[in-house]
């Protein structure tokens, strides 16, 4: 497990991707979520299909997740939930808000900065985070739930 190395501030993140905060409603209430919401802006300029910063948009998927989970909170509450691909947070922060204990991981350290941002903004503590990639995982802890 290799911890986070020193991510680039919200900041200059700001000033090389397009992103803006937008609000969410899951369960009983709304999120506000910091990402890319245009993935044509987010995708100019990068030349290697290998680094696409995907994890900066908030895809419609975690919004499902999330909101499965919201209405589902005995799946999560007390347990050990791994988040893989992080992304912007959401599922993984509604996960931690339902009692949970997460750990998010993503390949990008930039990407896991808006999600520690995006629970701050939130009143969520930051769950632990740490880089990982799941093509070449290490990784050996346990877990009672796992989140993709």
């Amino acid at each position: 497990m290799k911890p986070t190395s020193t991510p680039p501030s919200l900041s200059a993140l700001a000033a090389r991707f397009p992103l803006e905060t937008i609000a969410i409603p899951i369960g009983d209430r709304t999120w506000e979520v910091t990402c890319v919401t245009d993935q044509d802006a987010l995708l100019d300029g990068v030349n290697e299909v290998e680094h696409v910063p995907y994890g900066f948009l908030l895809w419609e998927s975690a919004v499902a997740l999330a909101d499965w989970l919201a209405a589902r909170p005995h799946l999560v509450h007390g347990r050990q939930v791994l988040k893989l691909g992080a992304g912007v947070g959401l599922a993984g922060l509604l996960a931690q808000q339902l009692g949970a204990h997460v750990r998010q991981t993503d390949h990008r350290p930039d990407v896991l900065t808006v999600a520690a941002h995006n629970a701050a903004q939130n009143g969520v503590p930051v769950p632990e985070q740490f880089i990982a990639d799941w093509r070449n995982w290490s990784h050996t802890a346990q877990y009672d739930l796992i989140l993709g």
